[in-house]
């Protein structure tokens, strides 16, 4: 299977839709848990994630999605990765266990293939 540009998104889309719901479940519970960043990472993601479905290959605005998506997931890794850096009692079971999904899904997306446009010589 090679990863084109539209599986390496999808796969991206995927590692962010399983993390919003932890974090949105805190912000629910207690919102004094969760760092100002992370509100507005939980805020945009869903933006990020609707306007990759809804933008097409041939429009102007794929790169700025592209980008956006990428640098949506390289936040989530930062964010949770300083949480648990900080030893902070407010990152969950569930973050530590999406943190490898994350970085397989950002590894993947980095992934040279010549089914990507971004990647071809």
């Amino acid at each position: 299977m090679e990863p084109t540009r539209q599986r390496k998104n999808l796969v991206l889309c995927a590692a962010l839709a399983l993390l919003w719901p932890v974090l949105f479940y805190q912000y629910v519970s207690d919102a004094t848990l969760l760092t100002d960043a992370k509100i507005t990472w939980l805020v945009l993601t869903p933006i990020v994630i609707a306007v990759n479905f809804v933008v097409t290959r041939r429009m102007l605005l794929r790169g700025i999605a592209d980008a956006a998506l990428f640098l949506s997931v390289g936040a989530a890794l930062g964010l949770t990765g300083a949480s648990i850096l900080k030893a902070s009692e407010t990152v969950t079971l569930l973050e530590y266990l999406w943190l490898p999904v994350g970085i397989a899904a950002a590894i993947f997306h980095y992934r040279p293939s010549s089914a990507d446009p971004y990647t071809r010589p």
